[in-house]
Order: structure tokens, then sequence, then C-alpha cells
């Protein structure tokens, strides 16, 4: 029974959210996931506004956690 437990508890903790990751670019800001690096978001550096934040990684269907 043990056995079996600890995979349930690895498996419930792949299902984490993960937090997002910046990369600094001229005019952007890129958001990649915390488990794949899969972009997940970008914001303007000029009007300092988010232009595209997914709430799951399209790639690792990992929740992104903006709020962190």
């Amino acid at each position: 029974m043990i056995p079996f437990l600890k995979d349930v508890l690895e498996l419930l903790k792949e299902q984490e959210p993960v937090e997002p990751t910046a990369e600094d670019e001229a005019i952007r800001v890129k958001y990649n996931c915390g488990e794949c690096g899969y972009l997940v978001g970008f914001a303007s550096t000029i009007h300092d506004d988010m232009q595209y934040r997914a709430k799951f990684c399209p790639e690792c269907g990992r929740k992104v956690l903006w709020n962190g």
C-alpha cells in the first residue's frame, strides 16, 4: 500500500502550479513555463501591460502561477 501512496503523491506534485520565468528583450518581456520553458506570456515594456498570459502551459499542461 505504501508504494501506491508514494506514486499518488508524486503524481499530485506534478500537477502543482509553476511560476513563470522572465526573459527581458528590447521591447517586451517573455515569460516561460517554470517546468518546460515553453512561452506562456509576454508583456510590452513600452506600454507596461500584459499582452498575452496563459493560465496553463500549452506544452506540458501545468497551471501557471502568475501571482506567485
